[in-house]
């Protein structure tokens, strides 16, 4: 039986599996976020992990519970995982040059021409702006997040009228940038670990909010954080310095220019006493 797990707090991870279950429309789904704390306990499947940066005790364990594992990710942190544990135990493709949606389509579907939407949702994940951000990518993945809920709802992109969930991501968009200006006047500057920092408490978890901000261009990084259930949500965003090196430093992990981690208990008000002690 195969079994396939997934992030899936973004459209990366639940579309890449959306593109699995359209190959193996049998097996089964293993939704997972990194504030959910423990794995799912999955044994005895044929395994593929997609989207997740895990580390090695996880992979470890999913290794011994089960026949075969198969983790395709694009997190910096992977690449470091995989070449401190046996990889040679694993079928694994980890590569930071693609988000984990082009990489399941390549892996599945190789010397294809990739779909559009794939094109897009890759592009947002990797926050490649270099061209159409505005008009095109940003647009899809804001009207994307009302369509695509679970992985099922991927298994045809090259069905999904690209230019009309364009069209109708675009009002969506002005919206939202309404919305991030006038909550950006609340962020706070704080020094984190020998560097200046941007710190806003919301729900929304990209760079994009700080974008607005007058100043953005004098801070090294950027940092989100929410509450949600009983732990504390953080996010990581720089173009200047490796911020998955400051997310591992709390069991987190990423990418170069964006990362995260998730607190719990006495982390978590250790953390925003930090960020109080260190306030400007």
């Amino acid at each position: 039986m195969i079994g396939i797990l997934y992030h899936n707090a973004d459209l990366d991870g639940i579309s890449a599996a959306g593109l699995l279950r359209r190959y193996y429309p049998d097996a089964e789904l293993y939704g997972w976020d990194y504030a959910d704390g423990e794995l799912p306990n999955i044994k005895g499947k044929m395994l593929f992990i997609v989207d997740l940066s895990l580390n090695a005790n996880q992979l470890t364990k999913l290794y011994d519970q089960n026949e075969q594992i198969v983790w395709i990710d694009h997190h910096k942190t992977s690449e470091e995982v995989l070449e401190s544990i046996s990889a040679q135990r694993f079928n694994a493709i980890i590569s930071t040059a693609h988000a984990a949606v082009w990489l399941v389509y390549n892996f599945l579907d190789g010397g294809i021409e990739v779909p559009e939407a794939i094109n897009l949702l890759e592009r947002y994940d990797r926050w490649d702006k270099k061209k159409d951000w505005f008009t095109r990518v940003l647009p899809f993945q804001y009207y994307a997040r009302t369509k695509i809920k679970t992985p099922d709802d991927f298994r045809y992109p090259e069905n999904i009228d690209v230019e009309d969930w364009i069209d109708k991501g675009k009002l969506m968009l002005a919206s939202i940038l309404q919305l991030y200006e006038r909550e950006i006047q609340y962020a706070s500057e704080i020094e984190f670990h020998g560097y200046s920092a941007l710190v806003l408490n919301t729900q929304a978890f990209n760079s994009l909010a700080f974008e607005q901000h007058p100043k953005k261009s004098e801070y090294d990084l950027f940092i989100s954080y929410a509450i949600r259930g009983d732990k504390l949500r953080v996010g990581l965003y720089s173009e200047k310095i490796d911020v998955a090196d400051l997310a591992k430093k709390y069991g987190g992990g990423g990418h170069k220019g964006a990362a995260g981690f998730v607190l719990c208990s006495a982390d978590a008000i250790n953390f925003i006493s930090y960020m109080l002690a260190h306030s400007k």
